[in-house]
């Protein structure tokens, strides 16, 4: 209290200076202002729309000049604008009315294209951007062959028989050798003794001789005739790994007669009605699955069953093979020269060496490359109808020769048809025993 004695109380009744200044200042505020905008023009119509009254724009609203006009004048497209634009030449009008129209017929007829194109061809092949594993396909199959036809030594025998059952081995051997014409000699450089190297002819026999060959007389004097692959392969590497010939090749009777096939599938995985051909010393030490093309290897198929499969990229993972060429056999040779003939192919597939194979020359060193190339279908190109994307699923299409439908095999049964139907008869190295061979 005796803080407080010296202040002095204020009255009530009289005014506070401080807050009348404060109301003054803060309560009292001035009347709001309509604000005015004096940079807004008022509205004029377009002058495209400057001819029409307010009551006849609202009855034509929809009128096409009208909106016609709006879009030349709006839109982005290049030339409208111009058509739009009261003051524009009649000449520049029609200049850009051409140019728009020949771009509209101009696009019109490359989606009419496209859309033909689609239509007649609506499956599109493209590289696939995941990488397919090496040991996923298997090895291709290798078929080689002599040249040689037949053998020097078995020929002059069969020439030299008087046994009236050599008559067919006699026109089988005019029919394969063509022996009108003494066959070619092989170089001096190949040949060990030029002793050796002489050719003997046969009279050709009258077709009133001729006798018409079953399938297995035709078979028969193919196997002796023809050199063995435990005479023709002389060492064989398989995967950086010596093996034995013989459990790695099999005789295989092909248009050029007596071959030898690497990595082939069985025949009872090759065709519907294989014949037991025990003659020609079929052997298999190793399981064979049965593979395919569109569905590969079944889930549990060991590594080292047939189709084999490559360990790795290289010249050392692969086959490596010394042929021995026999060249003092030689008595007709299937072109005009010695040595061999090759080709990789499918190993559900029959080789076709007289059209597609390719020459090896003795006495030399070759190295073949192998680059595959995989091709696959989805699910949705099997919804599309055969006459658009023209080819077949597995599935769609049965053989009647072969049990795997593939471009190759399809070809052969259809050429096999075609021969059935026009003269009766078949290939020689077709599984058909019911059947007469081509002549």
């Amino acid at each position: 209290m005796s803080r407080l004695k010296h202040l002095k109380l204020r009255s009530h009744n009289k005014p506070d200076p401080i807050v009348v200044s404060r109301w003054s200042n803060n309560l009292d505020v001035p009347k709001f202002q309509q604000p005015t905008y004096t940079h807004l023009q008022p509205f004029k119509p377009n002058s495209a729309l400057s001819g029409i009254s307010g009551s006849e724009l609202d009855h034509e609203a929809w009128n096409l000049k009208t909106h016609a006009a709006h879009f030349c004048e709006k839109t982005s497209l290049h030339g409208m604008q111009y058509l739009g634009e009261p003051k524009r030449h009649w000449i520049e009008r029609i200049f850009w009315a051409s140019a728009i129209a020949t771009a509209f017929i101009g696009a019109v007829v490359l989606i009419t294209q496209l859309y033909r194109k689609w239509d007649q061809n609506p499956v599109i092949v493209s590289f696939s951007t995941s990488a397919t594993g090496i040991t996923d396909i298997p090895f291709p199959a290798f078929t080689i062959c002599n040249m040689n036809n037949i053998r020097k030594t078995v020929a002059e025998r069969i020439l030299k028989s008087k046994d009236p059952k050599s008559k067919v081995d006699k026109y089988l051997l005019e029919d394969l050798c063509s022996v009108n014409e003494p066959p070619p000699a092989p170089p001096s450089s190949l040949a060990s003794n030029d002793k050796d190297t002489t050719t003997t002819t046969a009279a050709p026999t009258t077709p009133e001789n001729r006798v018409a060959p079953k399938w297995a007389t035709v078979q028969e004097f193919m196997i002796k005739g023809g050199q063995p692959c435990h005479e023709m392969l002389v060492a064989c590497a398989w995967s950086s790994k010596n093996r034995n010939c013989t459990n790695l090749f099999n005789t295989a009777l092909t248009d050029e007669g007596l071959c030898c096939s690497f990595n082939k599938v069985p025949r009872e995985l090759l065709f519907r009605n294989p014949k037991d051909l025990s003659d020609l010393n079929l052997t298999f030490p190793f399981p064979a699955v049965d593979w395919t093309p569109e569905e590969g290897y079944p889930p549990d198929a060991q590594h080292d069953a047939l189709p084999w499969r490559p360990v790795g990229a290289g010249k050392h993972l692969g086959l490596t093979l010394v042929l021995d060429n026999e060249i003092n056999e030689y008595f007709c040779s299937s072109t005009a020269s010695v040595g061999f003939k090759m080709l990789l192919h499918s190993p559900v597939e029959t080789p076709k060496l007289s059209s597609f194979g390719f020459a090896i020359r003795p006495a030399t060193e070759n190295y073949i490359t192998v680059q595959p190339q995989v091709r696959r279908s989805t699910k949705r190109v099997a919804k599309v109808s055969l006459r658009k994307r023209n080819c077949y699923f597995a599935f769609e299409r049965k053989l009647h020769f072969y049990r795997t439908y593939t471009k190759h095999n399809c070809v052969q049964e259809c050429e096999a048809n075609f021969t059935l139907a026009n003269c009766g008869c078949v290939l020689f190295f077709m599984p058909s025993n019911l059947l007469p061979l081509v002549n």
